[in-house]
């Protein structure tokens, strides 16, 4: 192998390293058309399975995300599912995830459409359908006077986002 080849082996191999380990973060509303935003889990990664906590399943009507990978190591369109169990097995719809860098932005606005409204309890970004992990996502409140603190975690980051009701 030449120097060249080594070298184009190489970039293509550190591309792929860096969509790999590329993460973005999804946003859940409880209303549909990205109304009643409650949560934003960051640093989300390829095959692992997000669990919402006991106070975020099934409320979930919408969802949003941005700066998760597009395309699969083999070139393929990467997805993101939203399930109806905790595990990421049963019953999901799924978006390509590529659908954030669309001019004409086609998220889930209304999961009612797809008859899921008020079911979610998972969702993952997969490239195969294959999990890797499972990542529960913690929820914890705090009473701040009259305010009602919720954030939200993920197996890299305990303190996500945050929401006050």
């Amino acid at each position: 192998m030449t120097p060249m080849q080594q070298g184009s082996v190489l970039v293509i191999t550190v591309v792929f390293l860096v969509m790999a380990v590329s993460a973005g973060y999804v946003d859940v509303y409880t209303d549909a058309d990205y109304k009643g935003y409650v949560a934003r889990t960051e640093d989300v990664r390829v095959g692992y399975c997000y669990v919402l906590c006991e106070d975020l399943n099934d409320t979930i009507s919408s969802a949003k995300w941005d700066g998760l990978p597009e395309k699969t190591p083999t070139g393929d369109d990467a997805m993101i599912s939203f399930y109806v169990d905790r595990d990421c097995k049963k019953h999901n719809i799924w978006w390509r995830t590529k659908t954030q860098s669309d001019d004409d932005l086609y998220f889930p606005s209304n999961f009612k459409l797809d008859r899921i409204n008020d079911q979610i309890s998972s969702f993952m970004v997969w490239s195969t359908k294959k999990v890797k992990g499972i990542a529960t996502i913690q929820c914890i409140h705090e009473e701040l006077g009259a305010k009602k603190v919720l954030e939200v975690g993920s197996y890299s980051n305990n303190t996500v986002g945050s929401v006050e009701s």
